[in-house]
């Protein structure tokens, strides 16, 4: 019996540890302008940066002008004081994995970049 357990714990771990992130409940609404066209896995960092500060937590969100690499920082407490160092830290953490300039997507749940991923710029015939 015991055994049992610990093989059903282990699958749901395993389980748990494969599955995407889903999309936030209410999308973020974007600003206007031109989007930064960015990758489906890029995407499912996006939607796990926000469940991440869904609790009330502050954070940035920073992706490569190409749209393929993607950063996020935030603050692991429920309250913090310099929103500069986590945008700061996801600008320069994204720029160091793409070894090119980024800009913020996101701070905190607040879009400051529109985006759109390429599979739906391809399907809305703008690529």
């Amino acid at each position: 019996m015991r055994r049992v357990a610990l093989v059903i714990a282990a699958c749901g771990a395993f389980l748990s540890a494969c599955t995407t992130y889903s999309k936030p409940l209410v999308p973020p609404e974007q600003p206007p302008g031109k989007p930064v066209f960015i990758t489906l896995q890029v995407e499912q960092h996006l939607n796990k940066y926000y469940q991440t500060i869904g609790g009330g937590r502050s954070g940035a969100f920073a992706v490569s002008q190409k749209g393929h690499v993607g950063f996020y920082a935030y603050c692991r407490a429920v309250q913090c004081r310099d929103e500069v160092s986590f945008t700061r830290t996801a600008l320069q953490g994204c720029e160091a994995r793409a070894h090119a300039p980024c800009v913020l997507l996101a701070v905190g749940r607040s879009v400051r970049q529109r985006y759109m991923t390429y599979q739906k710029a391809e399907e809305l015939g703008l690529l």
